[in-house]
């Protein structure tokens, strides 16, 4: 076994956090509303100007720029 986020009797590695991934099944409908409101965010030909969604748009500047050489 690979040690995980600090586990005091080393079954884990410190500092390293873990992360859990939604169950796809059991949080359709959560997953069926984000898809919504992501849908209704860029609907909005201007939503990249709002400031409520300025996080959101660096990020995906930030990732765009980091990926821009894959076709």
């Amino acid at each position: 076994d690979l040690r995980g986020a600090g586990d005091i009797l080393g079954t884990k590695q410190s500092g390293v956090p873990e992360f859990n991934v939604g169950d796809p099944v059991k949080d359709l409908r959560m997953l069926e509303i984000a898809q919504q409101e992501a849908i209704a965010i860029v609907s909005d030909k201007t939503w990249d100007q709002a400031p409520a969604n300025q996080a959101l748009v660096n990020y995906l500047s930030r990732t765009m720029a980091q990926y821009r050489h894959f076709d």
